[in-house]
């Protein structure tokens, strides 16, 4: 095939094919590839996504990533930094009025 583009992912586990045109013998959309990765241990390092684009130079390689957040966390950080931010206002709004009766 003239084709021959491969998207793949590196971590600290090593290199991982996601999907590769000449294997399934199509042009184009190939489908959803799903992947899920689990460190072993406590994991800083970078997590590299790529396509590449080998033998043609007519049809450009994409590569769609979708990254889930789970709501209930995400929901949980919102709504603790509203308190946080009603709680600064709160006590500013506290000492105005603390200095404002010392003054007067």
């Amino acid at each position: 095939m003239p084709n021959n583009d491969t998207s793949f992912v590196v971590t600290d586990q090593g290199y991982n094919l996601l999907a590769n045109v000449a294997t399934l013998n199509a042009v184009g959309d190939t489908g959803w590839q799903y992947f899920s990765w689990v460190p072993q241990q406590a994991y800083n390092g970078p997590l590299v996504f790529g396509v590449s684009n080998i033998l043609n130079g007519n049809v450009d390689s994409t590569l769609l990533l979708d990254a889930a957040v789970p709501l209930p966390g995400a929901a949980l950080l919102f709504g603790s930094a509203l308190l946080g931010a009603g709680m600064m206002r709160r006590r500013k709004l506290a000492a105005a009025k603390k200095s404002e009766m010392v003054a007067a």
